[in-house]
């Protein structure tokens, strides 16, 4: 069961996004083939196939019935897509609160920088 619901999803998959669905067009190649047999008998498999897809579109009596036949005509197979979009959360800053004063200051300036600490670590190992 699980087989043969895998093949639908896929097939429905397959005949919706893309070319795939031309295929299902291939009885009206078999009539318009037959179509062309009754006109003359002599002509082949080769011969239909040449005459509607190498010469480009030839615009006859059947012209109408040529562009129904697969691959003649484009068609845009249909594309779902979908996107999930985790919200960032939003901050609010307060404009009118301009008291606030940032106070920069320098690396050495700094109290919790000490120098002696910093030139220590260059010193010889000392033994007990």
């Amino acid at each position: 069961m699980k087989k043969t619901i895998a093949i639908l999803f896929v097939s429905l998959y397959l005949f919706s996004t893309t070319q795939l669905s031309e295929l299902l067009k291939i009885p009206i190649f078999v009539e318009h083939y037959i179509e062309h047999r009754h006109e003359n008998a002599k002509i082949t498999l080769w011969d239909f196939l040449w005459l509607h897809y190498a010469n480009g579109n030839i615009h006859d009596a059947d012209y109408d019935r040529d562009m129904q036949l697969p691959f003649k005509a484009l068609t845009y197979p249909v594309v779902a897509c979908l996107s999930f979009i985790i919200p960032t959360p939003i901050s609010f800053t307060n404009p009118l609160n301009n008291n606030r004063v940032e106070k920069q200051q320098a690396f050495y300036e700094s109290p919790d920088y000490i120098s002696l600490y910093l030139s220590s670590i260059w010193q010889p190992p000392r033994f007990c």
